[in-house]
């Protein structure tokens, strides 16, 4: 925001935090790298008055000049902003901000499991190692915020690379949210099927099916597609391999109970429900353990550190 105010381009620039895992970006963050990501598509967007989007990946996927009338801004904004890195004493790595990003998170996942009461005491523990992170991240800022000296800014440059590097990457999961909201999407939406299904309301216990991941588009597909379509969810792609950020999906039975419903064959189904209910709460558990542990050894990092 500072470089956009000043290249006067504040009007023209909408700035959102985070980084997509649909870009190349991703896997440099992944990686220790810091990354930005010129780009926004759909279809809403356009490149002067030219839609990118049927270019894309197409063989009309070129370089033209009238097509990109703000590719010089773009290139204003990634000079000034490599020269702006170039010139950084300290690495303008904000933990505060970090910090920001997972309540926001966490509380997305409180609200999801508003009716559950069964992860109280693990979204408590990743709330307060997230203050804890905050509080420390900001006596540090305070701490090194005097630094000068090329050799002082080396060592604490080091420290919040690395810590970057060994927290930020198990925070993320790949539907670019904090690691666990699709899990408690889905424990949710399980949940409710099954009180449905148990009450003999099988068409709401249908519908809540269809909140969970997979069946959001395996509703629309055969037995067979569905399991070969599900396959893909352990294709190794890129980086998210490396940190385990891919969401795991409950339960092949999922299909067929689904379909068990549709046909009016669901009173046996509470059993099958209650199981993935269960699976998709155990990897809850997991991904907010991981999130506290992660944050809290980031926290003892920071406070191990002493400016030179």
């Amino acid at each position: 925001r500072e470089l956009l105010a000043e290249l006067d381009l504040q009007d023209r620039v909408t700035v959102h935090a985070g980084i997509g895992t649909g870009v190349d970006a991703w896997s440099l963050g992944g990686v220790r790298g810091g990354s930005v990501s010129y780009m926004s598509w759909g279809d809403g967007w356009a490149v002067g008055e030219t839609p990118f989007s049927p270019y894309y990946h197409t063989q009309h996927d070129v370089y033209r000049a009238e097509d990109y009338t703000n590719l010089i801004h773009d290139l204003r904004l990634g000079a000034l902003g490599v020269l702006r890195m170039d010139q950084a004493v300290v690495l303008p790595v904000g933990f505060s901000e970090i910090a920001d990003w997972v309540t926001q998170q966490l509380e997305g996942i409180e609200q999801i499991l508003s009716d559950s009461s069964v992860l109280a005491e693990l979204l408590s523990d990743a709330r307060q190692s997230v203050e804890e992170l905050r509080m420390q991240a900001m006596k540090l800022e305070a701490a090194y915020a005097s630094v000068v000296d090329g050799d002082d800014a080396a060592v604490v440059n080091a420290l919040l690379m690395r810590t970057r590097h060994n927290l930020v990457p198990w925070l993320f999961s790949t539907d670019e949210r904090l690691r666990g909201s699709r899990y408690a999407e889905d424990f949710a939406a399980l949940q409710k099927a099954r009180v449905a299904a148990a009450d003999g309301d099988m068409e709401a216990a249908t519908a809540a099916l269809e909140d969970v991941n997979t069946m959001q588009w395996g509703k629309r597909v055969s037995p067979a597609t569905y399991r070969a379509e599900r396959l893909l969810a352990y294709e190794p792609t890129g980086w998210m391999w490396e940190f385990d950020q891919h969401p795991r999906p409950v339960g092949l039975e999922l299909h067929n109970i689904y379909s068990q419903l549709g046909a009016g064959r669901g009173s046996d189904s509470v059993a099958g429900i209650s199981r993935l209910e269960a699976q998709a709460e155990g990897w809850l558990r997991e991904a907010l353990f991981i999130v506290a542990g992660k944050l809290r050894v980031a926290v003892r990092a920071l406070d191990d550190f002493r400016l030179p």
